[in-house]
């Protein structure tokens, strides 16, 4: 939050005229019962998701002026090509020969890949008198995650093999080895309505999620 609020000080301080904020769509929360959109509100869980939306209230609040323009663009989880973190979990977790009960996954979940992503910020950054304010983004693709652990298989040679398990069975066993919180990650969820964003700033995603992923993999 202060690194957040220090470069963005400064950044005035120095004649920038335009400060994008990458935050995440977890302030909105970590699950959805329908799409997250502009006009939701505010429900962030946990240090990361507080600090993010601590930081987009004061610089929205406090910083943003007519010469000092704030964007604030709210990603759900972003893959791409040796992209860290949840991303970088599924990838090591289908590369193994070994089946995994998560065929059963219809949850629903939004995904934006990269190169979708940077397209906005460049959007933004190049664009005279785009709307100012909090801008939700997504590859506007949703799809289970049962589907989306399919299509990294497909396109990265992956070797594991999915397969259908109950899930009140599965909670129950990763219950005893205290590692439920793993499936609630992965099972609920959690959906992004972009269209304001597309409306606003004119933009439209270039991938979807399976031309994404085969995009990522051919880089390899």
């Amino acid at each position: 939050y202060l690194g957040t609020i220090n470069l963005a000080r400064q950044a005035k301080d120095n004649g920038v005229s335009k400060f994008i904020f990458i935050s995440s769509i977890a302030v909105n929360g970590h699950s959805t019962l329908k799409p997250f959109d502009c006009n939701s509100e505010a429900n962030p869980q946990g240090g990361y998701a507080k600090s993010k939306y601590k930081a987009e209230e004061y610089l929205l609040k406090e910083l943003s002026s007519d010469s000092f323009e704030v964007y604030v663009i709210r990603p759900p989880l972003v893959y791409g090509w040796k992209a860290p973190g949840n991303f970088s979990r599924l990838l090591s977790l289908v590369s193994k020969p070994v089946p995994l009960p998560l065929a059963g996954l219809e949850n629903k979940r939004s995904f934006i890949y990269i190169k979708n992503l940077v397209d906005v910020i460049e959007l933004i950054s190049f664009k005279d008198g785009a709307p100012t304010g909090i801008f939700l983004v997504s590859d506007n693709d949703d799809i289970s995650t049962s589907r989306f652990l399919k299509l990294i298989i497909s396109h990265s040679g992956g070797r594991a093999k999915l397969f259908k398990f109950p899930i009140f069975l599965l909670r129950f066993a990763l219950r005893l080895f205290r590692k439920e919180i793993l499936l609630d990650k992965l099972s609920v969820n959690l959906q992004v309505d972009c269209s304001s964003t597309i409306e606003e700033l004119g933009w439209e995603p270039r991938f979807t999620v399976d031309e994404a992923l085969r995009d990522t993999f051919k880089i390899k």
